[in-house]
């Protein structure tokens, strides 16, 4: 298949035309699955991104031109410009790079990413974008500072790397560990109008390591992964507790979906919407 026909494919998915839509972008999908290659394209709000086609969250925005659209809309829906978003769990900031456009230079977002790979990917897209509105810290939030295990997923999806040993993670790298309230309190970081947290199980840490913020109520979306959470000691039941504990109310934004890890037993997936009640 020539590159013109792969071109002509992905203007097709960006085009307001459903039919056949789904077909196209598996068709594109398994095309660059199979030609892995890195190339810099224009994704959906105009945003530049250099993709590795053989990542799984890559080559889906390379495919689709977008990533988990009802996770986009609630972050669009939610900020204005002059706004502060923080993402935690950047990976190669799809997500960082919406919110900047939003917030504009009056804004700020600050994104957190600790695989030195990913983070290198992230602050590629940055500058693509000249995002100078954003600050990327290789750090991962917890419950502690310190230092700590992070197993980066070995079957090509970056998405899946974690503090957990997941059945597809073998590299096994140290990492710098840190409390948001402890890094906000030392780089003045203002009062966020929205944060993004997914971080592969280790979402209720994270949590535990901002009282002060959650003190502030911003709003939230958090992806919820029951397997991961279980991995790292943790249950939804508990992030729910934390968050209902703070005042904070939850709108599904994505239908459950079967973990990847569910083996015999039945784990799902979700993006939850947090906002104060």
């Amino acid at each position: 298949m020539s590159p013109l026909s792969i071109s002509l494919a992905r203007a097709f998915l960006r085009s307001p035309f459903e039919t056949g839509r789904w077909r196209v972008e598996q068709f594109v999908s398994r095309w660059a699955q199979d030609h892995p290659t890195r190339k810099v394209v224009t994704v959906v709000g105009g945003i530049r991104m250099s993709l590795d086609t053989s990542d799984f969250l890559q080559r889906t925005l390379f495919a689709a031109g977008d990533f988990e659209p009802y996770v986009r809309q609630a972050i669009q829906k939610r900020l204005k410009p002059g706004d502060v978003f923080v993402d935690v769990g950047a990976n190669v900031g799809f997500y960082t790079l919406c919110a900047a456009k939003i917030v504009g230079t009056t804004g700020k977002v600050f994104a957190f990413e600790p695989a030195p790979e990913t983070m290198n990917a992230l602050r590629t897209n940055i500058s693509l974008n000249e995002a100078g509105n954003v600050e990327a810290a290789q750090v991962a939030l917890s419950d502690n500072a310190g230092m700590s295990k992070l197993y980066v997923d070995t079957a090509h999806n970056s998405g899946a790397t974690s503090m957990r040993p997941s059945p597809n993670a073998s590299q096994e790298i140290t990492i710098t560990l840190d409390t948001y309230d402890n890094y906000a309190n030392r780089h003045g970081i203002p009062a966020p109008a929205l944060v993004k947290i997914d971080v592969e199980g280790a979402e209720c840490l994270v949590l535990k390591g901002m009282p002060k913020l959650l003190a502030q109520r911003p709003a939230m979306i958090i992806e919820i992964s029951e397997f991961s959470l279980t991995q790292l000691g943790s249950s939804k039941e508990e992030l729910f507790s934390i968050l209902g504990r703070n005042g904070y109310g939850a709108t599904l934004l994505s239908q459950p979906r079967q973990s990847i890890y569910s083996g015999t037993n039945i784990f799902f997936q979700y993006d939850v919407l947090f906002e104060p009640i």
